[in-house]
């Protein structure tokens, strides 16, 4: 006799970075929970949700604001997940929590930090304070600090600003010229707005290997292009493919990337 476990969306783990996965196992006791005790495999179960950046009708976005002297606040719009249902967008839940990145430079984007994680937050607003100074990529101390940059990402283990390529075969049945679709035939795992760079010996006709584009979300396994952040969010001017291309193509970026911008009067 089969049985079906059902695990609360708010009880999953944090999903895998690479695999954009939750990994679960459960584990079977006696009712006294001394007699029997087995542990399951572990599954990885595929969330199939979509991150919308914002919402479908408003485009979102992140603010940066110096306060007095010595601190920036952050605001951001709030990252709606949702799952295609009959075809259509139905809102599960919103983001319970973002981790935040951060980056110092002085005038101009000199000698910038690394990206730093400052926290991962329960809400959609930061104050962060201005530091004296920090070290840059070569781990020099810098002063007279002029820029910060901060990115939004949705959260994922390991903690890491991930960086993912995806390879692609280039056919008829991955890109829908009629549509202006590319479809990977798994879940892609891009939020819509975020960017990513194209890359092909053989281009899809439309597209220029080397390029930036930024996708926007038509299902879990499909995306769209445009070559603005703001033309995605908002469904606009979306790129015309031409023809299928061939052979192979790659998309390069930070999927779990919600939110960028930056700031450069420090």
């Amino acid at each position: 006799m089969s049985k079906k476990i059902i695990i609360p969306r708010d009880q999953l783990p944090t999903p895998s970075a690479e695999t954009g996965r939750y990994s679960v196992r459960f584990r079977i006791t006696s009712e006294d929970r001394n007699r029997l005790s087995y542990w399951s495999p572990i599954f990885d179960v595929d969330p199939e949700y979509i991150y919308q950046i914002g919402t479908i009708e408003t485009p979102g976005y992140l603010f940066l604001d110096k306060i007095g002297s010595d601190s920036v606040n952050l605001t951001w719009s709030p990252v709606t997940i949702y799952k295609i249902i009959d075809g259509l967008f139905v809102k599960i839940s919103e983001l319970y929590y973002y981790d935040v990145w951060i980056k110092w430079a002085q005038a101009g984007g000199n000698n910038p930090s690394d990206w730093i994680h400052n926290q991962r937050s329960y809400s959609t607003s930061l104050r962060i304070n201005i530091p004296e100074n920090y070290l840059d990529s070569t781990g020099t101390t810098r002063n007279n600090i002029k820029y910060m940059y901060a990115e939004i990402n949705r959260p994922a283990r390991p903690l890491s600003r991930f960086y993912q390529t995806y390879e692609f075969p280039q056919n008829s049945t991955t890109v829908d010229v009629d549509n202006n679709w590319i479809n990977f035939g798994m879940g892609h795992h891009s939020s819509s707005g975020t960017p990513g760079l194209y890359q092909s010996l053989t281009p899809i006709g439309g597209l220029t290997s080397g390029s930036t584009y930024y996708t926007r979300t038509i299902d879990y396994t499909t995306i769209a292009l445009y070559d603005s952040r703001l033309d995605a969010l908002d469904d606009t001017n979306r790129i015309i493919l031409t023809s299928t291309g061939s052979g192979t193509g790659s998309f390069s970026g930070y999927p779990l990337m919600m939110y960028e911008n930056e700031i450069t009067t420090l």
